[in-house]
């Protein structure tokens, strides 16, 4: 820069002039270039550090929630048959009864993928998952899947498991008022939603007011069991009512 001063003060011919200009755009591109890659890099050494730190607070995230394992776990509605448990990623985890393995893999929408793996064969059997499912247990050689979202009725669907086959055996919708349990006597116990014309015999609903005071509805369920042993159906004189949306 001195250098260019020093012109500057002295008597130049228009040669003289053209090359001061040139040296100096030729200085200030320079500059600038150098200005340029040292932004750039400092840019690019920020990113891969928040990807770094992006990385170690995922992996801090999923060892936080990786669950002990367990060798007699209770899952899915009451009675159902206890099963070992153990988680192999934060997304996926296993069941294992005396004959087979559930595998369970927790799906992006909050549903969840099933699959029945035989431990004598290592045959696998995948569930249909066209609606959102979520596994609910399983006993007497079946088990059950939840269907759904609804927040007062929902689908139930039971399956029976063999060495050859996997096979839906029955399927039917379920109030969320009183949860299905399995019987010692091997019978599913659920309660299916009902029109109030088809309750039998008046029933206690003392909630009933205020449920219609918040704008909900007066539901009714009439007592069923489903027979795993025979696969028979029986239908019982007993009702409820519950709080429907």
């Amino acid at each position: 820069m001195q250098k260019i001063q020093t012109f500057a003060v002295q008597k130049t011919t228009g040669w003289e002039v053209r090359l001061n200009k040139k040296n100096m755009a030729f200085q200030m591109t320079k500059q600038t270039l150098v200005y340029f890659t040292v932004l750039l890099t400092a840019i690019t050494v920020s990113n891969c550090k928040n990807k770094a730190t992006e990385n170690q607070s995922k992996s801090s995230g999923d060892a936080a929630v990786m669950l002990p394992e367990k060798t007699d776990s209770l899952m899915g509605f009451e009675g159902c048959s206890r099963a070992g448990f153990k988680m192999l990623s934060p997304q996926v985890h296993e069941f294992k009864y005396q004959d087979y393995t559930f595998r369970i893999t927790n799906k992006e929408d909050g549903a969840e993928s099933i699959e029945a793996v035989l431990d004598s064969t290592g045959r696998r059997f995948k569930v249909p998952d066209v609606e959102p499912t979520y596994f609910r247990g399983a006993a007497r050689g079946h088990f059950f899947v939840d269907v759904g979202t609804a927040p007062d009725v929902r689908e139930m669907i039971v399956y029976s498991l063999t060495r050859e086959s996997l096979s839906q055996v029955y399927r039917t919708q379920y109030l969320l008022e009183e949860p299905p349990f399995v019987a010692e006597s091997g019978s599913l116990w659920f309660y299916v939603p009902v029109p109030e014309s088809e309750v039998a015999k008046e029933i206690n609903c003392p909630d009933k007011a205020d449920w219609l005071k918040k704008d909900l509805k007066v539901g009714y369920g009439q007592r069923y069991l489903y027979n795993m042993v025979n696969r028979g159906l029986t239908r019982k004189s007993e009702f409820i009512c519950a709080p429907l949306q």
